[in-house]
């Protein structure tokens, strides 16, 4: 019941005033109609995320050399934004994909687009829960990039490792090794299902898709080289049980935003050491059934 309390509704005395005939209770009337809305929120909130929502960023509505748009063309109801101090702009994409966005360069300011459910939704869009699900994004780092600045690059993520909720991820580290990771909220971090691509599999100045797959106890890491068409997958099995993203109580105790291009901490701030992707990053895509 996403923590919601109902002692404030059944704590109150029951009245037991004799009302004059031809005047309602105004008071009474009021108190039950706000029970009603508390009502209505908290069934709202328990609603399990729909099979088939989808959260989808294509960058595309947004003129070549502006900050990119963070416009979701997906079924998912969200907030999004750019944050940072670093600049996030729209670029020409491959023939046919319209534009995308091109991230800090290395060695630069940090930025990414950051994503939240929207409050008046009552789901959280970003949560597969126990179904199957997919997530992942058209990538091609910079020339530049060998990997291990900033500890990495991160394309997709919610949840992190330290925290104590569930996580989903999508990174790039050295070396052009690709990893998808999955843990529900009862798995310790280090029993984390991680699927890796071999070594030079993601090279700097290539445009590759690459999706994550959570089938089950499986996790599958597909990427697809977008010049050749050529596809390869990786697969690693273990233990996933439903995804959680409900904080308990603690330091770490905030509802963990979706990012696209770098890692947040807990509470929605860029995180210090922000595993900063550099390069461009088109369809970033969440799929969820």
């Amino acid at each position: 019941m996403k923590g919601v309390r109902l002692g404030f509704v059944t704590d109150r005395p029951t009245i037991r005033q004799q009302i004059p005939t031809g005047k309602p209770n105004m008071k009474k009337t009021s108190r039950l109609a706000g029970a009603a809305f508390i009502l209505a929120v908290i069934a709202a909130a328990c609603a399990p995320t729909p099979t088939g929502t989808t959260v989808n960023f294509k960058f595309d509505n947004a003129g070549l050399g502006a900050p990119a748009s963070t416009t979701n063309s997906g079924t998912g109801t969200v907030t999004s934004a750019l944050v940072g101090t670093g600049a996030v702009t729209t670029v020409q994409s491959i023939p046919g994909q319209g534009s995308r966005a091109d991230f800090p360069n290395v060695g630069s300011s940090f930025a990414l687009v950051k994503v939240d459910n929207d409050p008046a939704a009552g789901v959280d869009y970003l949560n597969p829960g126990a179904q199957d699900f997919e997530f992942g994004a058209d990538v091609n780092l910079d020339s530049a990039n060998t990997g291990t600045n900033d500890n990495g690059n991160n394309v997709i993520q919610r949840g992190r490792a330290d925290a104590n909720t569930s996580q989903y991820k999508l990174e790039i580290d050295a070396n052009g090794v690709a990893k998808c990771a999955v843990r529900d909220s009862l798995t310790a971090p280090s029993a984390t299902v991680i699927a890796t691509t071999p070594v030079n599999t993601v090279n700097a100045g290539t445009d590759f898709k690459i999706r994550c797959e959570r089938v089950s106890n499986t996790v599958t890491i597909k990427v697809t080289n977008l010049s050749t068409n050529a596809t390869n997958t990786w697969d690693q099995t273990g233990t996933i049980g439903a995804l959680d993203f409900t904080p308990s109580a603690g330091t770490n105790n905030f509802e963990p935003s979706l990012s696209v291009g770098g890692k947040l901490n807990n509470n929605g701030t860029i995180a210090g050491s922000a595993d900063q992707f550099n390069g461009t990053i088109d369809n970033a895509v969440l799929i969820i059934g």
